[in-house]
């Protein structure tokens, strides 16, 4: 009875910390200001991990169909005055188990110079986001890297963040480049 007391306790505490873990995670700029503020769309590899032989993150193909599958979101990001930022968890990943959707985690994202990176995880994924700011600050392109819980693969493809402009700065910008 004392064992199962334990469990209960060990449960309750779990759960009572549980809605910290999807807060939106913050880090500090180093070098140059860029404002990253506003919507992305983000779009990369679909990773997945193999069931019932688990051995770590897989990429590309899903298992039965032909063609490749790349995973398209829409994300959040706010970068305060003093340098923090903000990134909501925008992607989901399935609980079999349970048979629901839950949310990715997101932490340390930051910019140094022109490098920008941040974490995903969640569901015995983590995910290594790096890449490197375009010049107009609306596109920033580079690598994810999957690892899983589960296993020893490891999986990595391109990414891409596109930053969603207001329709009078995509007007704005076509005017630019006809000169």
């Amino acid at each position: 009875m004392q064992k199962y007391k334990y469990c209960a306790i060990a449960l309750f505490t779990l759960l009572s910390i549980m809605p910290f873990f999807h807060q939106p995670a913050t880090a500090v700029t180093k070098g140059k200001r860029v404002n990253l503020t506003g919507q992305w769309i983000v779009k990369s590899p679909q990773f997945y991990s193999i069931t019932p032989r688990l051995t770590g993150c897989h990429s590309g193909s899903l298992p039965g169909l032909s063609k490749r599958k790349f995973a398209t979101a829409k994300l959040k990001m706010v970068h305060q005055q003093n340098g923090k930022i903000t990134i909501q968890p925008f992607r989901s990943w399935i609980n079999l188990q349970q048979k629901k959707r839950e949310k990715f985690s997101i932490s340390n994202p930051k910019v140094a110079g022109k490098i920008f990176s941040f974490t995903e995880y969640g569901g015995g994924f983590k995910e290594y986001f790096r890449g490197t700011l375009s010049k107009d600050g609306n596109t920033i392109t580079g690598q994810v890297s999957c690892k899983h819980s589960s296993g020893k693969a490891t999986a990595k493809g391109p990414f891409r963040l596109t930053r969603i402009l207001p329709k009078s700065a995509k007007t704005q910008a076509r005017i630019k480049k006809r000169g």
